[in-house]
């Protein structure tokens, strides 16, 4: 599973769109050990 391309859209007053974008790359990064597929 890979990802190109990430769009952050913050649809919460308050909610930083900056801080989702880090949050979804740290998500991203993650190995995906459940589906056997991790290197």
């Amino acid at each position: 599973m890979t990802a190109s391309e990430i769009y952050p859209v913050a649809v919460v007053d308050g909610l930083d769109s900056a801080m989702l974008a880090r949050t979804i790359t740290r998500l991203f990064r993650q190995t995906i050990a459940w589906a056997d597929r991790s290197r």
